[in-house]
């Protein structure tokens, strides 16, 4: 009794002293939890968005526990992280008391010390990891006495916590079965009580106990979205950790034959171990076949089971050591003593490594090997944007982000995450790969976007109908964070969205065009009065009849083209955006689905203009025909709406505009002599440039013609005037124009081209961003305009 009260108050220091090393940890995700805790405390109920019954968070009885303590602090953030401290020294315990009864007091005690002290623990402090695996712990220790229903119960505790506690349950009930040949009647029945309350609940209040951040999450993985790197699978991601380790400290090699050693031990003597190692190889296979996202904190319920076999082969190890040298106990001891301190080493390293991270957040680069052990140093500044949104916008504005945790804790704000963890049909949509659904289908009132990786496949920033919907208003600057700055914007177009089943407005204008016989476009509206102007957007409605049943998702086409055909602004999507697929279409329903075209700031003008529509399915590229009204065929298109592009002012520079290259020169205008011409034939290009300061530099321009798969069949680079007027000798404010010609090839196939444009540095060939209207860069060119190559 006297070796246990001493072991387990070293255990209570350890973990105190680390508590208060390590106990300002952060991760973006137990956020959501920290949300619905908050949510309960208050009196909205077990919800994230108010009045949205969506189950998104992983942990409801978690979440539910820091809702009962929330009494006692507003700042969930540190209890759930302090509450997962205690955790950790309550399974440290029982990791001893487990190794105790197999008669191994002092590997019990080493166990207990590794799992205390395991870097990838303290890393997923705020989680309810802690509390689950001190559940099932437990649950692990009363097993082995016989006290089955307090075994059921906390097992039940621990599935209600982490939806993968059915695995410790499902482990040890086959255990008693295999051991015991009779069915714990009594356990199950104490198992199912405990549940079934918490259970029915979620199934009468979200439709079902399970969360859909599990959809989510199999979406993300579709689209190579992981906590490691793109299309990371889990297996790779136990890889990744174990490479970060041992760059960390290569003792942490110590561990493989020690691991090797219980294993063999386990096997030779058929000892506890095994329901313990059964537990942490169906959690890794679980998860494999589930074929999720993996992130770093899906590894954790692994730990017990191997700090249970590295301390069982080592004890064997050193029994094995001590007889073949026939030395006493004694030796022994101290051998053990030491490894133990080599096998900690590494541990202590790692989580000195977490406290410097701390203390100097991104101070590690993400290309570091170590960086996926590491704490990243976003938190800090999301706060920061949560803060300001709850501060700066409206009760009711609908705020829409990537990573929701954080900034949807602090901002208290109805969210729309673009990863799908709030909103089941986000992730469908994420397994269409269609990443920006949720931001056109519910245009949010504000976006929250980071420079790199905004929207991961997807950069939402060079969308056209983005750049003219939204405006930035508050960017914040975190150098230690590598995916900075953060950028807010404000939406300040209206939103328009109609989509599903409905019926034709009376101001809606008939069309009655056939696709294949099996989709009819009885009608359109297009809110413009005939004219359009560079940086418009132009809302589309169409509405469209099932005529016979459909078996293909067809993907709807909506260009405006202008004059040679040449596409002004374009949307390819499913119909409504993916929530109506023509495949459940039902025969004699009418669906308005509607899309959002965005004149481009750099588009010609004047240009005459119309709609062309159309359907094809998504993987042949197949267009379906099209026929009118009186059966006559048309094409694979339908084209209506004749439109007006006209400039947006009148005055000596044609095609005005302002596109900033970083903050000293300025696009502010340019021409074209024509817009098609023949092979051997010259488009002669004038440019207007503006400087916006004193420009220190003498840049040059790059004039490309790229054909559509993007290989550069003509160019001209020039010092604006032909070196006549270096940039370094621009007044602020007057207006440069400069001419190119680009000369198409005799031998260049017919078909549409692009001009880029942008200036370099010839010296380096560094070429000038060109910066969104918050000063934020988005490329290094201008896509200006397109051209057509003929016969």
């Amino acid at each position: 009794m006297r070796h246990d009260s001493g072991i387990i108050l070293c255990l209570l220091v350890i973990t105190l002293v680390l508590g208060l090393y390590l106990g300002r940890v952060a991760v973006d995700d137990p956020f959501v939890t920290y949300r619905y805790a908050r949510n309960v405390s208050q009196g909205y109920g077990l919800v994230y968005n108010q009045g949205e019954y969506v189950l998104s968070t992983t942990a409801p009885l978690y979440a539910l526990l820091l809702a009962a303590l929330a009494w006692a602090t507003d700042d969930l953030p540190t209890l759930s992280n302090w509450l997962n401290v205690t955790a950790l020294f309550v399974g440290g315990c029982f990791i001893y008391l487990l190794a105790k009864d197999l008669r191994q007091r002092w590997g019990g005690a080493i166990a207990a010390i590794l799992f205390i002290t395991s870097p990838l623990l303290w890393l997923s402090l705020g989680f309810e990891i802690g509390f689950y695996l001190a559940l099932v712990l437990a649950a692990f220790y009363f097993y082995f006495q016989d006290r089955l229903s307090v075994t059921s119960a906390l097992l039940a505790l621990a599935l209600l916590t982490r939806g993968d506690g059915i695995i410790p349950a499902a482990v040890l009930g086959l255990h008693y079965l295999a051991t015991r040949r009779r069915f714990p009647w009594k356990a199950l029945i104490v198992y199912l009580a405990v549940c079934a309350p918490l259970v029915i609940y979620l199934t009468l209040t979200f439709g079902s106990p399970v969360p859909v951040t599990l959809a989510a999450k199999s979406a993300q993985a579709k689209l190579g979205v992981t906590g490691f790197y793109a299309h990371t699978s889990f297996l790779k991601g136990a890889w990744i950790l174990a490479q970060a380790c041992l760059h960390q400290s290569k003792l942490y090699i110590l561990l493989i034959p020690c691991i090797l050693a219980g294993i063999a031990a386990m096997i030779r003597h058929g000892n506890r171990l095994w329901p313990l190692f059964l537990w942490a190889l169906l959690h890794l296979a679980g998860y494999v076949a589930l074929q999720v996202a993996p992130y770093h904190w899906y590894y954790v319920p692994m730990i017990p089971a191997l700090t249970l076999l590295v301390a069982s082969g080592l004890a064997a190890l050193m029994e094995q050591i001590a007889s073949l040298l026939k030395r006493p106990v004694g030796v022994q001891n101290t051998a053990m003593i030491i490894v133990l301190l080599l096998l900690l080493t590494p541990q202590l390293i790692s989580n000195r490594q977490i406290h410097q991270a701390l203390l100097h957040p991104g101070s590690t680069p993400p290309e570091s090997k170590v960086y996926k052990v590491l704490p990243e140093a976003k938190v800090e500044v999301y706060r920061q944007v949560g803060e300001w949104l709850k501060e700066y916008t409206p009760q009711d504005a609908v705020i829409g982000v990537t990573e929701v945790g954080v900034i949807g804790y602090y901002s208290e704000r109805t969210m729309v995450d673009f990863l799908g963890l709030l909103r089941p049909d986000v992730a469908e949509a994420l397994k269409d790969g269609n990443m920006h659904w949720a931001l056109l289908y519910y245009q949010p009132d504000y976006v929250v976007l980071t420079r790199v990786n905004p929207l991961y496949s997807y950069d939402v920033r060079a969308d056209e109908w983005f750049k003219l919907a939204y405006a930035p208003v508050q960017v914040f600057e975190d150098t230690r964070f590598w995916g900075g700055p953060v950028t807010v914007y404000r939406r300040q177009t209206p939103r328009y969205t109609q989509w599903g089943s409905t019926e034709i407005p009376p101001g809606a204008a008939p069309l009655h065009i056939r696709f294949a016989e099996e989709i009819e476009l009885l009608a359109y509206t297009a809110d413009a009065a005939g004219e359009l102007h560079p940086g418009d957007v132009l809302p589309v409605t169409l509405y469209w009849r099932c005529l016979a049943p459909v078996d293909v998702d067809y993907t709807v086409f909506v260009h405006l083209l202008g004059e040679h055909d040449l596409i002004i602004a374009q949307r390819d999507t499913y119909p409504c955006l993916g929530t109506c697929p023509t495949r459940n279409w039902r025969v004699g329903e009418t669906f308005a689905d509607s899309h959002m075209l965005a004149v481009s700031v750099t588009a010609f003008a004047p240009d005459k203009a119309q709609l062309e529509v159309g359907l094809y399915e998504k993987t042949s590229q197949q267009r379906l025909v099209t026929t009118d009204a009186q059966g006559q065929e048309l094409g694979d298109n339908a084209r209506f709406h004749p439109l007006t592009i006209a400039p947006v002012q009148e005055g000596p520079i044609p095609n005005a505009m302002q596109v900033s290259f970083g903050d000293e020169i300025a696009l502010v205008g340019y021409n074209l002599d024509r817009r098609m011409a023949a092979p051997g034939e010259t488009f002669h290009l004038t440019l207007y440039w503006q400087a916006l300061r004193t420009v220190d530099e003498n840049y040059s321009v790059f004039t490309h013609l790229l054909s559509e798969s993007g290989d550069r069949v003509a160019q001209m680079d020039s010092w604006p005037q032909r070196g006549n007027a270096p940039t370094s000798g621009w007044q602020p404010g007057a207006i440069i124009e400069d001419s190119y010609q680009l000369t198409l090839p005799p031998d260049a196939s017919p078909g549409v081209y692009s001009i880029h444009i942008g200036l370099y540095l010839a010296a380096t060939q560094q070429r000038l961003w060109v910066l969104d209207a918050g000063g934020q860069p988005q490329s290094d060119y201008i896509a200006l305009t397109r051209v057509r190559m003929g016969e």
